[in-house]
């Protein structure tokens, strides 16, 4: 297997892939795409109704392709293998169907220790989750102050 620049392009794209199918996934958790920031927890409170808002399943009852990865632990920000696998998955879609005739959906079941994965930097620093979870920042060495996995 080579490890020359090819590959590390590759798993650059593939990790930045999964990256953005998940900050779609939870997104899809508010009813609007946001790809640059997390829902808020004030926009996953249930409404005055009572009702949750679960318009993002619609988006997978619509999907061709869809799948669930379970999140059950942090890991290493610097090799967030379940985002890597997600992006694979949507690689694997891409390159099984001709573009424009499928729509791939993934979900990412962030749970037990993998929640803080699921959580805005403002989160990360005012809990001090990178201390807590024993995450280092990749850039610094030093306990993540913000989420790395975004």
């Amino acid at each position: 297997m080579s490890t020359g620049p090819s590959h590390s392009s590759r798993r650059s794209f593939v990790a930045h892939l999964g990256r953005a199918a998940s900050v779609l996934a939870i997104a899809g958790c508010t009813g609007t795409a946001q790809s640059e920031t997390l829902p808020s927890a004030s926009a996953l409170d249930p409404s005055p109704s009572g009702a949750w808002d679960l318009s993002w399943l619609d988006q997978l009852a619509s999907a061709t392709d869809r799948a669930v990865f379970d999140w059950p632990s942090l890991g290493n920000p610097a090799d967030p293998i379940v985002l890597e696998i997600a992006g694979r998955y949507l690689d694997n879609c891409a390159a099984a169907y001709r573009a424009g005739s499928y729509r791939a959906r993934v979900v990412l079941n962030a749970r037990t220790r993998g929640i803080p994965a699921a959580l805005t930097d403002d989160a990360w620093q005012r809990y001090s989750l990178g201390t807590d979870y024993d995450v280092k920042d990749p850039a610094t060495g030093a306990p993540a102050q913000r989420n790395p996995f975004w």
